[in-house]
């Protein structure tokens, strides 16, 4: 059976990712795993944080993503899809990667924010990473204001787009 890795990160383009892993699931007949990771506390220079603090942060962010989560795969449940989740600590490109690896997946469904550094401008600095070194075909789906901004190719006139 085939691994359709879908990791989620509950911003705007989530949705997105979600709905298109499931449709690609559904069609192929294969398992979605839901991969979130919470990245490690980064330190501002705005004042310090005491260790309790900074506890108490990842504790909250854990337990929000553990809900989100189980919110994601219930829908997935309902609709008879084969579904598993993961809740990860640590940088999230190379968490992504390495999970991905683990479960053999087939492919990546990710999306993409659009603020990084060169190409990250472009998919976002996750995205790009996950791209460059995944060992099976990762597919990007757009941040819905980069989507609505502009056709993906010129209109002539009187043309009108196709809908999917």
């Amino acid at each position: 059976m085939k691994t359709i890795v879908a990791p989620i990160d509950f911003s705007p383009v989530t949705d997105r990712v979600f709905d298109t892993a499931a449709g690609l699931a559904e069609a192929l007949r294969s398992r979605i795993v839901l991969l979130h990771v919470i990245p490690p506390p980064r330190l501002t220079s705005a004042g310090s944080h005491s260790p309790e603090a900074m506890q108490e942060t990842i504790a909250t962010n854990e337990q929000n993503a553990a809900r989100q989560l189980a919110r994601y795969e219930k829908r997935l449940l309902l609709d008879r899809l084969n579904v598993s989740k993961l809740l990860l600590h640590g940088e999230p490109a190379p968490s992504i990667l390495e999970w991905s690896a683990k479960l053999g997946a087939s492919f990546v469904v990710m999306g993409s924010h659009g603020h990084g550094d060169i190409a990250g401008r472009l998919i976002g600095g996750t995205t790009e990473g996950v791209l460059r070194k995944a060992s099976c075909a990762v597919l990007i789906v757009p941040h819905p204001k980069i989507s609505r901004s502009r056709p993906p190719w010129p209109e002539a006139k009187g043309e009108t787009r196709p809908v999917f």
